[in-house]
């Protein structure tokens, strides 16, 4: 069973959009047996999940209750838990990185949002978990954006954080999917976000 969580000392970055994705992937692309942990007190990857019925999502609001959650799916066989967690650096939190295989760090090229990051990197640091940075809301026409983006790898890559070579982009379809209870991958059609979405988990299980 692997643990990947999705982290962020900072609110509205996409984390519970990659979470709920990520489960939907893993479940429906992969054909694997997932479990979505929720340890945020707003809920929202959790509500999310069982407005569309699905059965294996769990709300854990304290480690007690995330490691007899972990226990349970263990002994159903559970292939992959995805942990969606709050936009906060908390000892349960640290708890939650400690029994994580993967951690996907989601953070926007801002200069505000930058400075925040290094708390999560430091935390992950001291879990051992494998771990990268995601770009997200990233405006692919803005000149600046990719110069920040550039200019950020080479400063991570430098004190040796991976960086994915993909971004979640700013874009209203997955606002939309969202507003219309479909993960990306219930959307029709192959879209250029559904791509992307397949690229950055393709590349986040290969680290």
């Amino acid at each position: 069973m692997e643990v990947i969580t999705i982290a962020s000392a900072k609110g509205g970055v996409s984390k519970s959009l990659l979470a709920v994705n990520l489960f939907s992937y893993l479940k429906n692309r992969k054909n694997k047996k997932v479990l979505l942990i929720d340890t945020d007190e707003q809920k929202s990857a959790f509500e999310f999940l069982q407005e569309l019925g699905e059965e294996n999502a769990a709300l854990a609001l304290d480690e007690k209750e995330f490691k007899l959650i972990l226990k349970q799916a263990e002994e159903e066989k559970i292939d992959f838990v995805v942990v969606d967690t709050a936009p906060t650096i908390t000892e349960f939190n640290g708890k939650i990185l400690e029994n994580s295989h993967k951690v996907l760090i989601a953070v926007k090229p801002a200069k505000f949002d930058i400075k925040s990051i290094y708390n999560t990197i430091e935390v992950v640091n001291h879990s051992h978990a494998k771990s990268c940075i995601l770009f997200t809301q990233t405006i692919n026409n803005s000149t600046n954006t990719k110069k920040n983006i550039e200019e950020l790898k080479t400063m991570f890559e430098t004190e040796n954080v991976k960086v994915l070579d993909y971004e979640l982009s700013h874009s209203a379809v997955y606002v939309n999917a969202i507003n219309d209870n479909k993960t990306i991958f219930d959307t029709k059609g192959n879209t250029k976000q559904k791509n992307e979405l397949i690229e950055i988990f393709a590349s986040l299980l290969a680290i």
